[in-house]
Order: structure tokens, then C-alpha cells, then sequence
């Protein structure tokens, strides 16, 4: 891996994707720009003053170079962009564009057990929902976590108030592990238990062992048989019931009405388990020493929050639009590794001041190693890191593909070989497309060239014998 814990870069984030070692994090969180079509700026006499950026895409913003990219290798995704010409303008085309680019290198650099967040809002969401299902494909998609910004917003009397944004949660493969349990406190949690039990001087609150859909109809408990009402059961077993008397003989309640209960312990409440909807973290719950009024300053909690579902302590996580920082601070506090990026020198700067103000112990000297001769706390930089000999190309799949329809076989290039067939599949009424012979190798991009040029090839269909085409490839496979 060629990048170091607490590093800024300033630069333009694609530069800086573009030479960091393959397979190198296992979150990266982005909050870029929502294509708003209008100018950012911190107001002055806050601490982020001087800090901006531009939120208008034109035309021009869709590099050439990327277009040649998206065409020869991500077909799907190049489809997609030259599709949007028949409803969308160019302004959204040119930013889908813009973070396509990004997006396919954020998926090189996840580790295989790596998830990303996206951050958005309804501006451009459904276009971006499509960009990453093509990328990350969407048997990856985990969550639309929908984030409560605000309490109240006018957006006149056309709509309604607009106060919630999307982030778009993905893993990169089936790697990824379970998310790790995060909880929200209980209001008034003393209320919920108000039952004490004598043997063990503990609160508790008790729960009906009968629901609706149980599994359960009868229950010996303590040598005496209960019966669920009808159109009820149980939602313990016997055996559970068992194991959970044998840990404690007290844990089931019997009701003055002669119901059984089990009891739910106020010290075991780790309050409520988060879901999708996030209304708990608005910008109002920010803390006044953290608010530095960069124009879209996330909460720390809502970073952490993120953080801790989806890394373990160490676990390297990357923001390539950092900001205001406030990933990089849930990041430190929670002893996580971190690199950001951003192309304003500002970014580095409320980096250094945040992480002094709001990081407890940050600078001990556990916490500081030398840059340019001096101890400063991270290191800024404002190069791309230089790629590691030994990187990780990633793997895509050299597939041949016939058509009665069509003279020879077309040879080409798919990071999935069955979205691509499928792909070719709707284009032909009489679906005739066929999956001849498909193989995975890091070398993908020289050997369909040189397939293309041995046999001649016009626009990736190739006049010659199926089975000296694949006995070509095999042996470029080994060779290169």
C-alpha cells in the first residue's frame, strides 16, 4: 500500500485516486458536490473563511479522455452517459461524468470487503443510484440510508420542504462483513423500567412471550404448562426457554393475570438499534466549537456513526472530497486510519486546527511524527502518491461472443461478462447472442489489442476460426 495514515492531499482528487495502490481501504465516505448549479462560499469571520467551491457542471466538464475510457472499457456505463442525452441536460450529464470517473476508481481502491457511502440528494440521486449499480453492481447495494439535515426548510408553496439527504451505501463484493451493530439512545429510558427485582437489584421491564407469529403454542415453565390464547404463540421454543432459565431462573415474569413474561433488564438496553432512517443527527446537534462554517459541514456524530458500522479500530478510510474534515475527525477518534483529499489548501488547514480542538490527546506524542522537519500531527502533500510495483491491477474478463447474424466473433472486454451479454441480448430481437468463451486476467486491456490486430478486427468482430481465436487468447493470457 502506497499511502500513509494522516495524510492530506491537495489536489484534484482524480489524480490522487488514480495512483493509489488497488485493494487499499475499507471505506471511503464522499460528500462531493450535488450539482446544484451554484457557488459555495464560507462567510467571512468564520473559521473556514476562504474556503469554496463551484457547483455548476457545463458540457466542457466531460473530458474527452473519459469518454474514450467509459467506450473501451466500461460499455454499460458508457451506454448509460450517451443515454441520458434523450432526458437529461448536459449540465447533469457532464456531472455524472465528472464522478463516473471518481466512482470506478474508488471501486479499484475498496479492498474486497470494502463498502462505500455516497452522499447526495434528490438533485441527482436517481442518475447516481444507476452510475453505481453499474459499478458496483446491484446485488452490492445495502442501503439507502435517508439522513435528516434539518428541522425545518422552506421550499415555497409548490412542494414540500426539502429536508433530508440520501447516502447510498454499497459493499464491493459479498465480502464485505455484517455491519457492525450501532444504537441510539432511549429517551426516558428510566419510565421503560420500572419493575425491580429483588434477587439480583435490578430494574426491568417485562415483554409478552405470545405474538401473533411465534413458532411456539405450548410451554412447560417451572413444571407448569401455558397455552397461548388462540390466534397466538410463542416466540420462544422450549429449548430456548430452557437454555435462558438455566442462565437465569428468574428471567421469566408471571403476569397477575397468569400470562408469562420475560423480563428485559435496563442494564442490558443498548438503546435502539439505527436502521435507514437517521432523524437524530441534524446539523442543529452540532456542538458550537465544531461548527466552522464551511458551506455543507457535515456532524462529526453522523461520521462516526458511519465509521463504526462498517470499519473496525485500524481500518483505513479514505474521503477523497474531505472538506471541512469532518470524516477525518470521526475517523482519529475512533482510531482509524485516514487520508483526505480536497483541492482547497483550506482543507488542510481546519484539519490541523479541528484535530487540536477536538480530538482529545491528538497531540501527544504517540500522535506525531516528523513532516518537513518539524512535529506536526499529519502530513500534507501536494503530489500523487507513486504507484507500488507490486499493485493490484484489477481483473477483467477477454470474452468472445457469436452472432448468426454476424460474420465472425466479437472480442471485447466486460467487467461482468453476463450484464454484457444480457446487454447485447436486448439490442437483437431474435436474442442470438451467444457466450462462446470468456476468461479473467489483469492483462485484458494488451490482449484484446493484440487479438484485434493478429486477426485484423473490425470494430471488435473478428473473421477467423473460433477455436484459433480462444487458442490465441489462452496462450497471450500465459505469456503476457
Amino acid at each position: 500500500m502506497n499511502i500513509e495514515n494522516r495524510t492530506i492531499y491537495c489536489k484534484d482528487n482524480l489524480d490522487i485516486l488514480k495512483n493509489i495502490d488497488s485493494e487499499s481501504v475499507e471505506m471511503i465516505y464522499l460528500d462531493p458536490p450535488f450539482n446544484k448549479k451554484k457557488s459555495f462560499t464560507a462567510p467571512i469571520g468564520t473559521t473556514a473563511k476562504g474556503a469554496s467551491f463551484k457547483d455548476i457542471f457545463n458540457k466542457e466538464d466531460y473530458k474527452n479522455e473519459w469518454k474514450e475510457e467509459f467506450k473501451a472499457e466500461h460499455k454499460e456505463i458508457y451506454d448509460f452517459i450517451n443515454t441520458m442525452q434523450f432526458y437529461a441536460n448536459e449540465s447533469d450529464i457532464a456531472y455524472i461524468a465528472y464522478m463516473t470517473i471518481r466512482i470506478i476508481e474508488c471501486h479499484r481502491i475498496l479492498k474486497n470487503n470494502g463498502s462505500i457511502f455516497y452522499h447526495c440528494d434528490d438533485t441527482m440521486q436517481h442518475y447516481i443510484k444507476v452510475m453505481l449499480d453499474i459499478i458496483f453492481g446491484r446485488n452490492n447495494f445495502r442501503n439507502e440510508i435517508n439522513w435528516q439535515r434539518s428541522n425545518t426548510h422552506n421550499d415555497g408553496k409548490k412542494q414540500l420542504g426539502r429536508i433530508t439527504d440520501a447516502i447510498l451505501y454499497y459493499s464491493k463484493s459479498e465480502e464485505t462483513p455484517n455491519v457492525n451493530e450501532v444504537f441510539t439512545p432511549k429517551v426516558n429510558i428510566d419510565s421503560h423500567y420500572s419493575k425491580f427485582e429483588k434477587e439480583s437489584g435490578r430494574y426491568f421491564k417485562d415483554n409478552r412471550l405470545q405474538m401473533r407469529r411465534g413458532g411456539t403454542k405450548k410451554l412447560m415453565i417451572n413444571g407448569k404448562e401455558y397455552i397461548a390464547e388462540e390466534g397466538f404463540e410463542y416466540r420462544w421454543s422450549q429449548k430456548y426457554l430452557d437454555e435462558k432459565l438455566k442462565e437465569n431462573p428468574n428471567i421469566i415474569y408471571i403476569s397477575k393475570n397468569g400470562k408469562p413474561y420475560y423480563k428485559l433488564y435496563k442494564d442490558d438496553d443498548k438503546g435502539n438499534k439505527i436502521m435507514d432512517l437517521w432523524t437524530d443527527l441534524t446539523v442543529k446537534t452540532m456542538s458550537k466549537n465544531e461548527i466552522k462554517g464551511y458551506p455543507t459541514q457535515k456532524p462529526t456524530e453522523l461520521m462516526e456513526r458511519i465509521i463504526k458500522m462498517s470499519t473496525n479500530k485500524n481500518d483505513f478510510v479514505l474521503d477523497p472530497f474531505c472538506g471541512c474534515a469532518s470524516t477525518i475527525i470521526a475517523a482519529e477518534r475512533l482510531d482509524r486510519q485516514w487520508v483526505g483529499i480536497d483541492i482547497s489548501v483550506k482543507a488542510f488547514e481546519l484539519v490541523k486546527e479541528r484535530l487540536k480542538e477536538e480530538v482529545e490527546g491528538f497531540n501527544e506524542s504517540n500522535r506525531q511524527y516528523d513532516v518537513f522537519g518539524s512535529n506536526k500531527p499529519i502530513s500534507f502533500q501536494t503530489e500523487p502518491p507513486t504507484l507500488s510495483k507490486n499493485n493490484i491491477r484489477p481483473k477483467k474478463f477477454i470474452y468472445v461472443i457469436s452472432n448468426p447474424n454476424h460474420k465472425g466473433y466479437k472480442v471485447g472486454i466486460a467487467k461482468n461478462v453476463k450484464q454484457r451479454l444480457n446487454g447485447y441480448q436486448t439490442s437483437d430481437p431474435n436474442r442470438g447472442f451467444k457466450l462462446e468463451f470468456y476468461i479473467k486476467t489483469e492483462n485484458y486491456r494488451e490482449i484484446e489489442s493484440e487479438v484485434h490486430n493478429y486477426f485484423n478486427a473490425n470494430y471488435e468482430w473478428v473473421d477467423a476460426d473460433l477455436k484459433k481465436i480462444i487458442s490465441h487468447i489462452k496462450k497471450l493470457v500465459k505469456s503476457i
